[in-house]
């Protein structure tokens, strides 16, 4: 599956939704430090919309998986976080059916497409 490939590109695994974002879920076996984070979200329900608008005003990017939400609620999350897009001078770009990377505006993103 195309979000599974991308997970394995950028190096992170889904998140279950009662960790701790920051826990025991990111690899920092490397040397190298981490200067930008991406996580995965798969929001079953609107209210899981509060959880990523804060790790994207901190800077963070975010993949969003809406396979798992309805219809109706997906496209009120997604107006909501357009809205924190807009607020932080970020980008939003579907990147699979129903799959969005959201980034601020201290992440590049090149596509390699054009």
């Amino acid at each position: 599956m195309m979000v599974d490939k991308l997970k394995q590109w950028i190096g992170i695994e889904p998140i279950d939704q009662e960790d701790d974002f920051l826990g025991d879920n990111i690899d920092t076996s490397n040397d190298a430090q981490v200067s930008s984070q991406v996580i995965l979200f798969e929001p079953r329900d609107y209210t899981e919309s509060h959880g990523i608008a804060s790790h994207l005003l901190s800077g963070k990017g975010c993949i969003i998986n809406l396979h798992l939400i309805s219809k109706e609620e997906a496209q009120r999350l997604i107006d909501f976080i357009y809205g924190i897009v807009f607020a932080i001078e970020g980008s939003i770009q579907s990147i699979g059916n129903n799959v969005f990377l959201v980034t601020s505006n201290n992440f590049g993103v090149l596509n390699d497409s054009q």
